[in-house]
């Protein structure tokens, strides 16, 4: 059994903290560590920062949803849109060694949300929504 928990967000960076208060309340509840919670509220933050700013290009008048799947397993996190489709980078990783002003642009937070969350996915459902999963699991689940 899984419960979830959802919100519906104004797509403004004013609410990117309350956000983070949320999601950090939950992991909380799911038994995650200090260093662990502040992994994944990055994630997140970076998710719902492209959304507002790329799928929605940085309209205001528009909404996105997070749901929060938990089980004993840990915690999926679902952010689901109607902005613009975006496909991920084929590179796995961004050009960090590359001098900073020769760097190709973007790519910094999708390495993040891959970097500190156990899954991450980007999705174009059937009904035209973009969706970004992201799970992270608990220590114990990581280790069996």
């Amino acid at each position: 059994m899984r419960d979830r928990i959802g919100i519906v967000v104004p797509s403004h960076l004013k609410y990117l903290h309350f956000i983070g208060s949320v999601i950090e309340e939950i992991a909380q509840q799911v038994g995650f560590s200090g260093s662990e919670i502040d992994h994944i509220k990055q994630a997140v933050d970076e998710a719902c920062t492209n959304v507002i700013k790329h799928a929605y290009e940085g309209r205001n008048d528009r909404h996105f949803c997070i749901n929060c799947f938990i089980d004993e397993h840990g915690l999926e996190i679902v952010i689901r849109d109607r902005g613009k489709f975006f496909s991920p980078p084929k590179r796995k990783y961004p050009y960090m060694s590359d001098d900073l002003n020769s760097r190709p642009y973007g790519g910094l937070g999708i390495y993040l949300m891959k970097a500190f969350m156990d899954r991450v996915e980007f999705k174009r459902t059937a009904g035209g929504y973009n969706e970004v999963h992201m799970v992270k699991y608990l220590k114990r689940w990581k280790e069996s």
